[in-house]
């Protein structure tokens, strides 16, 4: 945790992956989070997904903690009102319903400008605010599907596979925090908000090399399985045990190092090795010529502690859980203990867990960060609303709000 974007101010109305880590590593740098839920049930991520602990999910407990949550149904006219007032006194505003939904309710950029002219809105959806596609519904794996992420992995004659994470949310959250800094800069600089409007269809196709490909030199590259399309000896090759190793070879030194450790200085002189696009044309041999060598070893890690004597790059493919483990996370403080909500304190006994901190060290960085601990929905109405309303008004607000919704 650090103070980068402390004393910014933000208005989370997004649920499930995308919009709630965008936020969630806002919060880590300081700045104060304000999660805006439907009444009663909350962000749709709170109870649909089947891990749980409590009656929290694990998706919400990993990336929802460290900020208040208040109630909102946007239907309501005069909650509506009630919120406009908030954002007043708000940095930032992020949605993430379908395109024209806030407009509906008088809720989008133009009409919360008028209110705070200096407003950062982003909005985040799967195809954009505009465009054919933008109305159609969508979570990750459409965004994965359409954005030849999914075609481009697999093996050559297998069928294509979907990536083992909620990829297009993650790429698109990090999205929306660049668009968010940018804006704040912009706005530091000459004074004015900013709507920023962010894709996670365009986020993810901003990943695919193959994009590039075909717009340089028009080839329809296929899936080359666990092998790169544009570099020999890149990819994933098994070792003892089924274990396998990732070893990359990209650059004529580090080729050179490769042979050698191998005891293979014969490849060096070898013509159908001797340049990259040559290595690459014979790429399935140059893999079995690596296969055989490491299958001289019992164990993994003495073929890899000798690629790393001399300088290649390589590691062995782990499991996720295995992270929690790793001396280099460990040394740089990546996992933290953040405590539960004090309903799973009081129907479990426990009462910490570990969550996934900042991809990068700054030197504001706390030693000892506190954090808050996932709200329960509402939890947090009279203190935040109290800032621009009446008890009276809370009151009433809840009441009829609570009357109409229900829990999943």
């Amino acid at each position: 945790m650090n103070t980068l974007l402390k004393g910014v101010k933000v208005l989370d109305l997004t649920s499930f992956v995308a919009g709630p880590t965008s936020t969630q590593l806002m919060a880590y740098m300081g700045a104060n989070v304000v999660k805006v839920e439907m009444p009663v049930c909350g962000d749709s991520g709170r109870g649909m997904m089947n891990m749980k602990i409590g009656h929290h999910s694990g998706n919400i407990l990993q990336t929802n903690h460290g900020r208040k949550s208040i109630e909102l149904d946007i239907q309501d006219s005069e909650g509506r009102e009630v919120f406009k007032r908030l954002v007043k006194d708000y940095d930032i505003v992020l949605e993430g319903f379908r395109p024209g939904l806030m407009a509906k309710y008088g809720l989008d950029y133009e009409n919360l400008k008028a209110v705070n002219p200096k407003l950062i809105y982003c909005s985040i959806s799967t195809y954009g605010q505009t465009g054919p596609y933008s109305k159609r519904p969508g979570f990750d794996l459409i965004a994965q599907a359409e954005s030849g992420i999914i075609n481009s992995t697999g093996d050559p004659d297998g069928a294509p596979q979907r990536i083992g994470t909620y990829l297009g949310d993650y790429v698109g959250a990090q999205s929306v925090l660049s668009a968010i800094c940018a804006a704040l800069y912009h706005r530091e600089v000459t004074g004015e908000g900013q709507y920023l409007d962010v894709s996670l269809y365009e986020s993810l196709a901003y990943l695919s090399a193959n994009v590039d490909v075909y717009s340089l030199f028009g080839l329809k590259n296929g899936r080359t399985g666990n092998h790169m399309f544009n570099s020999a000896p890149y990819g994933l090759f098994e070792g003892a045990g089924k274990r396998y190793i990732a070893i990359c070879a990209p650059t004529p030194p580090i080729w050179k190092n490769l042979c050698i450790a191998m005891q293979r200085e014969d490849l060096l002189e070898n013509e159908r090795y001797s340049d990259m696009s040559k290595r690459i044309e014979n790429r399935y041999e140059l893999v079995d010529i690596i296969q055989a060598w490491l299958s001289k070893y019992e164990n993994a890690s003495e073929a890899i502690e000798i690629l790393r004597s001399h300088d290649v790059p390589c590691a062995e493919v782990k499991a996720d859980w295995e992270m929690h483990e790793c001396p280099q996370l460990a040394s740089r403080h990546y996992f933290e203990d953040i405590p539960f909500p004090k309903s799973i304190v009081e129907e479990t006994g426990r009462k910490q867990y570990k969550i996934k901190g900042l991809p990068f060290k700054t030197s504001s960085d706390a030693e000892n960060p506190d954090y808050l601990p996932l709200p329960e929905v509402g939890e947090h109405n009279y203190d935040v609303y109290g800032t621009v309303a009446t008890k009276e008004e809370i009151d009433a607000l809840l009441d009829r709000w609570h009357n109409k919704f229900h829990k999943y």
